[in-house]
């Protein structure tokens, strides 16, 4: 009976250490970690005005972004959106990617599931756009919307959301792709 039980406690133990193994290798399997260090806003006076900020939670590894948009004016349709990515290289930012101005609806079909991943943090929506607030509250990137390969070092990103000739919004985000 000693040697059944012995070997019961034996199986539950191997069970426990490797579920607790298989639990390790899914959390680091993602090459990289991304800090977001900063962020700003500038939006044009007569669309509205924005605020962004980051915070690093007490015993966490990374900072979450909190994004605030106030829109004082309805946007239609024929809004463009771009994006440009830079990596700092011997102490120069250096264009590491950059995307052509779509309308934002193409721009949204083609990013969908990165662009979900951030929506569901807030009250975000497609066009048009009705005046109110806005809100990407406490934003915790998720790494696996981003490319496997993604090169590591300090990165500065604009996106640039324009409504016929007029920038309606900078958004500038900085930050720091950590190897694992």
């Amino acid at each position: 009976m000693n040697l059944v039980l012995t070997l019961a406690l034996l199986l539950a133990v191997l069970v426990v250490f490797s579920a607790q193994a298989e639990e390790e290798e899914e959390e680091n399997q993602w090459p990289y970690l991304i800090h977001l260090d900063s962020c700003e806003v500038n939006v044009d006076p007569s669309y509205g005005s924005g605020k962004c900020k980051t915070r690093k939670p007490k015993g966490e590894k990374v900072r979450k972004m909190t994004l605030t948009l106030d829109v004082r004016q309805e946007i239609l349709g024929n809004v463009q959106v771009s994006m440009v990515a830079k990596l700092k290289n011997n102490g120069n930012w250096v264009k590491n990617y950059e995307s052509e101005p779509k309308d934002f609806d193409s721009y949204y079909t083609q990013n969908q599931d990165l662009l979900d991943s951030i929506y569901k943090f807030g009250n975000l929506t497609t066009c048009p756009i009705q005046p109110g607030t806005y809100i990407i509250k406490e934003y915790l990137v998720d790494e696996t919307k981003f490319p496997e390969k993604l090169e590591c070092g300090e990165y500065m990103m604009e996106l640039l959301i324009r409504f016929g000739t007029t920038d309606i919004a900078v958004i500038k985000v900085g930050a720091f792709v950590e190897c694992q």
